[in-house]
């Protein structure tokens, strides 16, 4: 009988929707899967010594990797089972009489595990009133028009939550991008600029990808306004993105250079690999909402965890590759230790990488012979690892020479080398049919062979993507 009264009930909402799209509009339904796993998310905070510490939560919200290899940023959090963020566990704030709560940090590079010897940890709270300038950025498409008071709602939570230290925009964006509230420090204009026109500019096509760009490029055009306040973009859509110039590693390559923090929050089952990568290896998240009470509990946690949080700070291994991070916490009376999570990426290649994308890497051979020596074995490893995390991809491995020794005997020695390097990559796990050698001796150079120097640079192992 249950069965047969909720066929019913779903067809009646098909029925009520006109079966004009296959995507249910969750925010109406006010969507809630008992199969997904609760989140909680960040809503006020409480000191260390008035949480039950039998109920934390350890994380790692974001890690900003701008200033890699010199520093790491890791902003971790402490949540009881609510959502309250623990405070008071890290100077300044942590008393002189209470324990190290942060024990150890480790690295996962590859199959390696890498204890991190020096770090130091910081905590910020109410008190240091860290300031941003934050652009909200808004999908303004067609698909979106039924939820525009659930967005309005969304933003009036979010911009009555600001500090005064911090300044807010908001744009719009369908066909095209628009600026629908300049950066303000004023939480009444912002609301009141935003409320007289939020219902109009719903338009077919999204633009998704072209407005995160206009986003960041807004930072600049109001420097003087935003002065040097560090950027943080925040952009909801439903992820269709039908109408962009912009490609996905144009905006991740601009998003690092202008070490701008870009957070994504998905609608419904909407999932963008391209823009989840982006926005983790930015400084930010990705978060994915099914509800109305989803998306004003991100925003209210965004807001918080941008407020309060543990910088955890310490100089990297240097490897090209994926790095997972892994902290320890140890809270008395506890005899268990917390583990908190997360990773960055340093590698060469990207999700988004195209056929025919090239990159170099200096291998180093005994003169004359197409023997690896031993310093090239850690670049070939990451390497590796890399194709080992992108399956799909395949690569030409191209050996290249100076113009010493003639151009046969650089042909044969470049095909030698070439072939080393597959051998090599191979033995670590590689398929050999996704490598393919290609020996091209002293007809490719990037510079002339007039000096030592340049000739340098023209001795090279270079990979080409062939197949994705």
């Amino acid at each position: 009988m249950k069965q047969i009264l909720l066929f019913f009930l779903l067809l009646s909402v098909l029925v009520s929707t006109g079966c004009k799209t296959t995507r249910p509009s969750l925010f109406d339904l006010e969507y809630e899967s008992a199969d997904r796993k609760k989140t909680i998310y960040s809503t006020s905070v409480k000191p260390i010594d008035s949480v039950d510490v039998s109920k934390l939560i350890f994380d790692i919200w974001k890690i900003e990797s701008f200033d890699f290899p010199e520093k790491i940023k890791v902003f971790a959090r402490v949540k009881d089972s609510v959502g309250n963020v623990v405070t008071g566990m890290a100077y300044p704030y942590k008393r002189e009489t209470d324990p190290t709560y942060f024990t150890v940090v480790r690295e996962k590079l590859g199959k390696k595990r890498i204890s991190i010897d020096s770090f130091s940890v910081r905590e910020f709270g109410a008190k240091d009133s860290v300031p941003y300038a934050i652009m909200l950025s808004l999908d303004y498409s067609g698909s979106m028009a039924s939820i525009q008071e659930t967005i309005l709602e969304a933003t009036e939570l979010f911009v009555s939550m600001k500090q005064s230290v911090d300044q807010i925009a908001i744009s719009t964006f369908n066909k095209k991008f628009s600026l629908r509230v300049p950066f303000s420090y004023n939480k009444k204009e912002i609301i009141g600029q935003y409320k007289s026109k939020y219902s109009t500019g719903f338009v077919s096509y999204s633009t998704l990808y072209d407005a995160i760009k206009e986003s960041i490029l807004e930072f600049d055009r109001q420097r003087e306004t935003v002065d040097s306040l560090p950027p943080v973009i925040i952009v909801f859509s439903d992820g269709d993105d039908n109408f962009s110039k912009t490609k996905a590693s144009e905006l991740y390559d601009l998003a690092k250079q202008k070490r701008v923090n870009i957070f994504a929050v998905g609608f419904g089952y909407t999932y963008d690999e391209n823009l989840s990568y982006i926005a983790e290896n930015t400084g930010g998240k990705y978060y994915r909402a099914y509800s109305r009470k989803d998306l004003s509990a991100i925003f209210m946690d965004i807001y918080t965890s941008l407020k309060n949080f543990y910088l955890v700070t310490y100089r990297p291994p240097n490897y090209e590759g994926l790095h997972e991070v892994r902290l320890s916490l140890e809270v008395p009376p506890r005899t268990d230790t917390l583990f908190a999570n997360g990773q960055y990426d340093t590698g060469i290649l990207t999700p988004f990488d195209s056929i025919g994308k090239a990159f170099s890497k200096m291998i180093q051979f005994d003169y004359n012979s197409a023997e690896i020596l031993s310093p090239s074995f850690t670049v070939l490893e990451s390497l590796a690892d890399i194709l080992d995390r992108y399956p799909r991809i395949w690569l030409e491995v191209q050996g290249h020479t100076d113009s010493i020794g003639g151009e046969e005997f650089n042909r044969i020695l470049s095909e030698k080398r070439a072939n080393a390097v597959v051998d090599f990559l191979v033995l670590k796990g590689v398929e050999s049919k996704r490598l393919r050698p290609r020996g091209l001796g002293l007809t490719q150079p990037l510079a002339t062979n007039e000096t030592p120097e340049k000739r340098a640079l023209n001795r090279r192992t270079q990979f080409v993507i062939i197949r994705k």
